[in-house]
């Protein structure tokens, strides 16, 4: 599923916390793998600014071509990429120049008035970009090969919806490219009430016990047809709150997969989604796929009033 690999860079030391999951899942797919650093000298233009625009170019190449070397030495396919833009809008063209298939990069949520967001690098790529984004969050610590991909867990959080399976090529991909297996995992929020009023402590648990008999059929229907094409797979229905369930199930599992509203991009990670709290609240590296046919349409196929949810 994976032919080239995007790992945009900016020279800190935060951005390539990226590179150890790029080349192992590189590595394992024999994708090839992009290094990319926009370039973009500020000011009017003039000669001045040409100049400090290939002096700044120059410095990038050389930045790019020294981790290049180390991961040649491995085995892969380097290829270097230096726009002249803003990196909010190389990012973009550059995964339409070159087919990227997957982009892998780091990024640090951070406080704004008293609710997080993402800075306008991650926004841009998970708002424009067609392609699945690997995203890691930022360590104080120096990442490295310790944290590895293969033999482990890939958590797969699903409602029901063709929206949140719009992951599964994704997580499959991973799970065979890793010999890891994948966790299903369907979280059963509680009803806190309904448009007549409150719902009385038995209405609720009883709610809440039928869309648990739901979930488990809804997975092991899914699971069955993953089997068969000879993947590991664990099921898992939880009650809770979402996000928090998402990251305490996944413990002991490398990668959370979880979708996107193309339609809306940034704008509901930053109103506090599930996905965006995971990505707040995790250290775990999280994929994030758009689905392509469900960008505009939103559709699910369980009722609005199953209180299962899990899509963001």
């Amino acid at each position: 599923m994976y032919k080239t690999i995007l790992v945009p860079l900016d020279g800190s030391p935060g951005r390539r916390q990226a590179l150890p999951f790029a080349s192992q899942i590189a590595t394992a797919t024999g994708a090839r793998i992009i290094l990319m650093q926009a370039v973009y000298a500020h000011g009017e233009g003039s000669d001045a600014l040409a100049q400090q625009q290939a002096r700044l170019t120059q410095t990038a190449q050389a930045y790019l071509e020294s981790i290049a070397a180390t991961l040649r030495a491995d085995g892969m396919e380097v290829h270097l990429a230096t726009p002249t833009a803003r990196p909010e809008d190389a990012i973009p063209l550059e995964i339409e120049l070159d087919n990227v298939d997957l982009v892998v990069m780091t990024t640090r949520p951070r406080s704004l008035f008293g609710r997080w967001v993402f800075g306008s690098v991650a926004e841009a790529v998970l708002s424009r970009a067609r392609t699945p984004v690997f995203l890691a969050r930022i360590s104080d610590a120096e990442v490295t090969v310790d944290r590895p991909l293969h033999q482990t867990c890939f958590l797969v959080p699903l409602d029901g919806s063709p929206f949140a399976e719009a992951t599964l090529p994704h997580a499959i991909a991973l799970a065979r490219a890793f010999d890891s297996r994948l966790r299903l995992l369907r979280v059963v929020v509680p009803p806190k009430g309904s448009s007549r009023g409150r719902l009385s402590s038995e209405e609720a648990a009883a709610a809440v016990t039928q869309s648990v008999t739901r979930a488990t059929q809804y997975l092991e229907t899914v699971a069955a047809s993953l089997r068969e094409l000879g993947l590991t797979i664990d099921i898992d229905v939880q009650v809770g709150e979402a996000a928090a369930t998402i990251l305490a199930e996944s413990r002991d599992c490398s990668v959370i997969v979880m979708s996107t509203h193309g339609r809306t991009g940034l704008a509901r990670l930053t109103a506090g989604s599930v996905a965006m709290e995971v990505l707040k609240r995790g250290d775990h590296p999280v994929l994030v796929v758009r689905p392509k046919s469900l960008r505009t349409n939103g559709s699910h196929s369980h009722s609005d009033a199953d209180p299962i949810i899990i899509h963001s």
